[in-house]
């Protein structure tokens, strides 16, 4: 398994070329650093989808994992991360005869009032279920109910060694 840590503050274009090599593995993590900036996530989107167009994975499934990368990517910036602070989002693939899989865990500081530990978020999970936010709601949180817990094949939260909240999802694409 090929294993390359990326940093957002890098030429797009080299990224590119990096992400074109990977692609050709069976297996690979990536781990791209980027400060806990909105601008960031607009470059994540593009990592995202230039990484999905080489793995062949069609229209819908790649339009909803990039969706799901981008809630995460925001909510650890909105609120587990100082302005300017380093997060980390490690994508893996694994890529079989008839499916790929897809692991993202995106990881904050833990430095901000918001912050949540793991525990913290099962319980909000749990509240909202048994809320039945089923449908549209203006209140926080329903990411979790309404688009990640609906889109991905499985979602946990994980404290990190360095006191952060992990935030992680597994997807699965048929090809």
């Amino acid at each position: 398994m090929q294993e390359v840590c990326i940093k957002l503050d890098d030429n797009f274009v080299s990224i590119k070329k990096i992400l074109q090599k990977i692609s050709l593995e069976e297996k690979a993590e990536i781990c791209f650093s980027y400060i806990s900036d909105f601008r960031s996530a607009k470059i994540l989107r593009d990592c995202v989808n230039e990484i999905c167009n080489l793995l062949w994975v069609d229209s819908t499934p790649k339009n909803r994992l990039i969706l799901v990368i981008d809630e995460l990517n925001n909510n650890a910036m909105e609120y587990g991360s100082l302005f300017w602070e380093t997060n980390n989002m490690y994508f893996c693939f694994d890529k079989n005869i008839d499916s790929l899989l897809i692991k993202v865990e995106v990881e904050d500081t833990w430095n901000w009032y918001e912050t949540k530990k793991a525990k913290d978020m099962e319980i909000i999970r749990e509240e909202n279920k048994k809320r039945n936010f089923s449908y549209h709601k203006s209140i926080r949180w329903r990411w979790l109910g309404l688009i990640t817990e609906k889109i991905v094949d499985r979602l946990y939260f994980k404290d990190s060694a360095s006191w952060g909240l992990i935030v992680w999802i597994e997807m699965k694409i048929k090809k």
